[in-house]
C-alpha cells in the first residue's frame, strides 16, 4: 500500500504506481545493469526470481505485514524496484520520498525498513541525524562505505541497525550482508541462504544461486 506523502513528486508516485500495476500483470522485467560485470547492458529477470529475492530479504530482516518501508531510490533501477516488490510481497506500507542526496530531511514518521546509498546516509548524519533514529533497519548499498561514514555509524547511539549489502542488478540486489553496528557487528559479508561463492583462477568473485537468472555470475570484483 502506497502511503500518502507530500514529499514525493507526482512523477515519482506515478512511477511507483506503474510498477505496482506492471507487477500484477507482467511475468518479467527488463533493467539496465551498472556495469559491475562489464559494459552496462539490459538484463531480464523473471517475476518468480524477483519474488524469491524479495522473500530472502524479508526473512533475513524479519519483515512482516503492516511494516512501513521507505522508498527513496530511483524505481527504474533494481534497488528501488525491489523495495516496492518487497512491500507488495508482505502487504507492507510504502512511504515514498523523491530520491535526492538527503531524502531523510523530509522524514517525519517511524520506518521499519529503508534502503539508502552511502551518500544519502552521509548527508543525513551531517544535516538531519535525528531523523535516522526514526528508522529501525537500514540497508546501505550501491557504493563502498568510507572509513569516515563507518566510524560515524559505529558511534551512533540510536537503536537503528545498519547493514552494508553486496549485490548488483544481475543478482537482483543483495546476495550478502554484514552488520556495521552493535552486537551483530561483522567484518565479513555473509551470504543469504541458497547463495554460494567461489573464485576464478585470477581471483574474480563467482556468485551462484538457483533463483538467479544468470548463474554462475562471474564478476570483476576481486
Amino acid at each position: 500500500m502506497l502511503l500518502s506523502s507530500n514529499q514525493a513528486s507526482s512523477q515519482y508516485i506515478e512511477q511507483i504506481n506503474q510498477l505496482m500495476t506492471d507487477w500484477k500483470h507482467k511475468e518479467s522485467f527488463e533493467l539496465k545493469t551498472s556495469g559491475s560485470t562489464g559494459e552496462p547492458k539490459m538484463i531480464t529477470h523473471s517475476k518468480a526470481a524477483m519474488t524469491h529475492s524479495a522473500q530472502l530479504t524479508i526473512d533475513r530482516f524479519g519483515l512482516g505485514e503492516g511494516d512501513i518501508f521507505l522508498v527513496c531510490l530511483p524505481i527504474q533501477f533494481i534497488a528501488g524496484m525491489m523495495m516496492v516488490v518487497r512491500a507488495d510481497r508482505i502487504k507492507a506500507g510504502l512511504l515514498a520520498i523523491t530520491p535526492s542526496v538527503n531524502p531523510l530531511r523530509y522524514l517525519e514518521r517511524a520506518i521499519d525498513f529503508a534502503a539508502l546509498t552511502p551518500l544519502q546516509l552521509e548527508h543525513a548524519f551531517t544535516h538531519n541525524p535525528e531523523r535516522i533514529g526514526l528508522i529501525k533497519q537500514i540497508i546501505i548499498g550501491g557504493a563502498p562505505i568510507s572509513k569516515k561514514l563507518l566510524s560515524v555509524i559505529q558511534s551512533c547511539t540510536y537503536r537503528t541497525r545498519f547493514y552494508h549489502t553486496y549485490g548488483m542488478t544481475e543478482t537482483i540486489t543483495h546476495v550478502a550482508i554484514k552488520e556495521l553496528h552493535g552486537d551483530g557487528y561483522s567484518d565479513e559479508f555473509v551470504g543469504l541462504p541458497g547463495i554460494s561463492f567461489s573464485m576464478t583462477d585470477d581471483n574474480r568473485l563467482i556468485i551462484e544461486g538457483a533463483h538467479l537468472t544468470q548463474s554462475p555470475i562471474v564478476t570483476n570484483d576481486i
